[in-house]
C-alpha cells in the first residue's frame, strides 16, 4: 500500500489539485493538466471549477477511472456522485464503480455529494495501470460555505485487483502505536528478568 499525505487546501473556483496515486506526486491543476491526456494513475479534485458548489474529482478519460458506490441523480442529464466511505474501510471488486464521461478534456468525473459537506471522508478510487485494474482511495474535506476542500492524503494497492484500505483514523493509529510500544516494553521487562 502507498500513501502520500497531502494536506492541500483547494480554493473554491480554482483548478483545483492534480495528483498521481502511482507516484505520489501532486500540484496545483493547471488550464492544460486536463485529465484526458494525463497518465494512468492521475486524478484532479477540484470546487466550482466544473460545475459551481460541488466538489468534483476526475480521473483519466476512457482509462476506466471508477467512483466508489456512484448513486444517480437527473435523469438523461445524470450526475454521478460518488459515496463517502470512513475510515478503515475496504475499496475493491466487492463495491461498485461508476463515473460521468461526456467531457473527454475534464476526463471520467463524479460529484461529491452533501456527505462532505464539513466532514472528512475517503473517496473510493478504480483506475488502470497497463491495463491491470488497481483500487485507491482519496481522503477529503468538503465545505459548503464559503466552499473549497482540503485534499488531506490518497493511496493505492500496488497489487493488481486486490483492495485496498482507507487509511484508519488519527485515533486508531494513536491507540495501534501505544498497543505496539506496550508489546515492547513487556518483551523488554521480559528480557531483562531472564
Amino acid at each position: 500500500m502507498m500513501v502520500t499525505s497531502v494536506d492541500q487546501p483547494i480554493i473554491n473556483g480554482s483548478l483545483g489539485i492534480q495528483f498521481n496515486l502511482t507516484t505520489g506526486n501532486y500540484s496545483a491543476a493547471t488550464a492544460e493538466s486536463g485529465n484526458g491526456v494525463q497518465p494512468d494513475g492521475s486524478f484532479r479534485i477540484a470546487d466550482g471549477n466544473f460545475f459551481a458548489g460541488y466538489v468534483e474529482i476526475a480521473g483519466p478519460w476512457n482509462k476506466d477511472a471508477g467512483f466508489a458506490n456512484p448513486t444517480i441523480a437527473g435523469g438523461t442529464a445524470a450526475s454521478v456522485y460518488a459515496s463517502f466511505l470512513a475510515s478503515d474501510s475496504p475499496v475493491g471488486g466487492a463495491l461498485q464503480f461508476g463515473a460521468k464521461n461526456n467531457f473527454p478534456s475534464y476526463g471520467d468525473y463524479a460529484f461529491l455529494g452533501t456527505d462532505f459537506d464539513n466532514a472528512r471522508g475517503f473517496v473510493g478510487l478504480s483506475f488502470d495501470i497497463g491495463g491491470e485494474l488497481h483500487y485507491g482511495w482519496a481522503e477529503v474535506t468538503g465545505f459548503d460555505a464559503p466552499g473549497g476542500a482540503v485534499l488531506h492524503s490518497f493511496g493505492y494497492n500496488d497489487v493488481a485487483g486486490e483492495a485496498a484500505t482507507t487509511i484508519p483514523e488519527t485515533s486508531s493509529l494513536l491507540l495501534i502505536a501505544a498497543g505496539a510500544a506496550g508489546v515492547g516494553l513487556r518483551r523488554k521487562r521480559q528480557l531483562a528478568r531472564a
